[in-house]
C-alpha cells in the first residue's frame, strides 16, 4: 500500500500532541474506484440492451444466493458468442456485450424484478444519484 507524504508527516504530529491517546485514520479510496481492469465487471458501464457503447466485461458465475438454484454457480459469459445461428434472437449483436436485461434474463431475475416492481424492472442509477455531488449537497 501506498502511504501519503500527508500520512508520514501527521501520525508523528498527531502522537507528539496527544501522547496517551489513541487514533484512528480512515482513509478514502476513491481515486482506486477507476483502477478497475478492461473487462471488469461492472454494473455501472452496463447498458440496458444489447451492443451499443459499452465495455466488453470477462466472463462470470451466476452466484450461489441467485434464487433460482437450478442456475447457482452456472458460467455466464457477457459477450454474446461470434457463432450465434442467424435464427437467434440477438444473431445482430454476436460478438458485442449482451446488456443489462439480457444478463439478468438469463440469471433468472428479469422477471422477477419486473414482478417485484410492479410491471417494470427497476435498475441503474435514479435521477438523483445521477447528479453531481454538488447539486446532491445543494439538494440537502
Amino acid at each position: 500500500m501506498l502511504i501519503n507524504k500527508q500520512v508520514i508527516k501527521v501520525i508523528p504530529l498527531f502522537e507528539r500532541m496527544n501522547p496517551s491517546a489513541v487514533a484512528k485514520f480512515f482513509f478514502n479510496q476513491s481515486s482506486a474506484h477507476g483502477a478497475f481492469a478492461k473487462d471488469a465487471l461492472n454494473a455501472n458501464e452496463m447498458n440496458v440492451k444489447p451492443g451499443g457503447n459499452q465495455r466488453r466485461m470477462h466472463a462470470t458465475f451466476i452466484p450461489d444466493d441467485n434464487p433460482n438454484p437450478a442456475l447457482r454457480g452456472q458460467p455466464q459469459d457477457m459477450i454474446f458468442p461470434d457463432d450465434l445461428s442467424p435464427d437467434h434472437e440477438y444473431y445482430n449483436f454476436r460478438g458485442q456485450a449482451k446488456g443489462m436485461k439480457v444478463v439478468l434474463e438469463e440469471r433468472g431475475l428479469w422477471d422477477y424484478l419486473c414482478t417485484q416492481n410492479g410491471g417494470k424492472a427497476l435498475f441503474g442509477d435514479c435521477a438523483k444519484c445521477k447528479l453531481s455531488q454538488k447539486a446532491r449537497d445543494a439538494l440537502a
